[in-house]
């Protein structure tokens, strides 16, 4: 790749990134240990109220956007599972015996989850129907867990619209919100923060099981790191309860980590995506990195080229109207949307993407007003820019004064400063048409 392609756009896009994509850090810094102080008490409840819960669990896994770093303007949503560990079989008295089974089943990208009685009956008679591990047993056991969990916390009880909130220290509160099987999502509220966490059931799982393993036309991918433990989550196609979803995300961590540029790229696609009120999953376009993440070396190519490389293959999946789930190659991530609303999106992200195209070398700001234009950030970064442009001729101004004017010829450095006092005045009028 040229990384000189689209050059004019380098500056505005790592403007609009750093003012309005990336996390504030000192908001990171108090959420983070604000979640896992909420999820630590949460699973110390939990345990306490269930015997099974507590001989299974295995630990938390905090993943989703925030946690492999794709996650765009703000801390407030996190996804964690209930990390569960099967035991030791009550029969064979060893791990991965054969009386578990997870293997691929007849719907593409989903796992069934087999095992037998004697593996250990209270488990078997608690979530089982005719030796298959139903998904939504296990899904509701989890959410009355979370919810019992909750009611411990019931030193101060306040009503705030439709939710039950109980306190969890004197200034922090958690409710539950809401649920979505695999997940039941709590809120949590400190002040004036609002935090959403997303929470679910977990099976971990080591390579032995790995879908596919002992068959070659499976379709699933094989393990391309060296991270061996995967996990299966509570979801299932309709009706078909015996059918659970593999998670990969320690693997997915590792393929996107340390790609530079491809990371901040995708948070400019995803908050162009979010301005455009797109319904296309943030899994999705996480998909489109994985797919490439070994496609060039990325620390040598800049943002700028990085964003409208991934633009163009987005605009790609949807024409086609097909985004292939990067673990399993039969499978369309875009199935759930319909085909008008996938017309509608590309055609609108064809514009917007010609409109980059054609444009950035006359005007470098173009990338701004396709990105935040539909946003009130549209106004607030033409401000931004102007006072960059500022301190960045004001920088030029005062080295050449150092060195001598003679050097660059008066009337160069009097259209310096000509251009100066125009950034200036801009700045301070806070606004400007484009």
């Amino acid at each position: 790749m040229n990384s000189s392609s689209y050059k004019e756009l380098e500056e505005p896009l790592k403007l609009i990134h750093k003012k309005f994509v990336s996390l504030d850090e000192r908001e990171v810094r108090e959420t983070k240990p604000l979640v896992r102080q909420v999820l630590v008490l949460l699973v110390t409840y939990m345990k306490e109220a269930d015997d099974i819960f507590r001989e299974l669990f295995y630990g938390l896994y905090f993943g989703g956007s925030f946690y492999h770093n794709l996650k765009i303007q703000n801390p407030d949503e996190f996804d964690i599972d209930f990390l569960l560990a099967l035991p030791k079989c009550s029969e064979c008295k060893i791990l991965n015996c054969k009386c578990v089974e997870v293997e691929p089943g007849h719907v593409a990208g989903f796992l069934k989850f087999s095992l037998k009685r004697r593996f250990s009956p209270k488990f078997y008679e608690k979530f089982c129907l005719k030796g298959k591990v139903q998904s939504n047993l296990v899904f509701n056991w989890i959410k009355s867990l979370v919810c019992k969990a909750l009611y411990r916390f019931k030193t101060e009880k306040h009503r705030i619209g439709t939710n039950d909130f109980w306190a969890v220290t004197p200034t922090t509160e958690i409710s539950l919100y809401t649920e979505c099987q695999p997940a039941v999502k709590i809120c949590i509220k400190k002040g004036q923060k609002i935090i959403y966490a997303d929470l679910a059931a977990a099976f971990r799982l080591d390579e032995h099981y790995w879908p596919g393993k002992s068959k070659s036309n499976s379709g699933f991918r094989s393990n391309p790191t060296n991270v061996k433990q995967f996990s299966i989550v509570p979801f299932c196609p309709k009706g078909c309860n015996g059918y659970w979803r593999p998670s990969f995300q320690a693997q997915e961590k590792l393929i996107i980590s340390g790609k530079q540029t491809l990371k901040p790229a995708l948070r400019l696609v995803k908050i162009m995506k979010s301005n455009l009120n797109h319904s296309v999953s943030s899994y999705v376009l996480k998909t489109l990195i994985l797919q490439e993440a070994d496609t060039f070396d990325w620390k040598n190519v800049c943002i700028s080229d990085a964003f409208m490389f991934l633009l163009k293959k987005y605009v790609q999946c949807l024409k086609q109207g097909r985004v292939e789930y990067y673990w399993h190659k039969d499978v369309n991530l875009l199935d759930y949307m319909k085909k008008t609303t996938i017309t509608n999106h590309c055609n609108e992200v064809v514009k917007l993407y010609l409109k980059i195209e054609n444009g950035s070398k006359l005007n470098p700001l173009v990338a701004a007003e396709v990105i935040l234009k539909q946003s009130s950030d549209y106004q607030i970064f033409i401000t931004e820019w102007m006072i960059w442009k500022s301190q960045l001729y004001k920088k030029q101004i005062s080295y050449i004064e150092n060195k001598g004017v003679s050097s660059v010829g008066k009337q160069q450095f009097d259209g310096l400063r000509n251009v100066l006092d125009f950034f200036v005045t801009m700045a301070n009028k806070k606004t400007l048409l484009v």
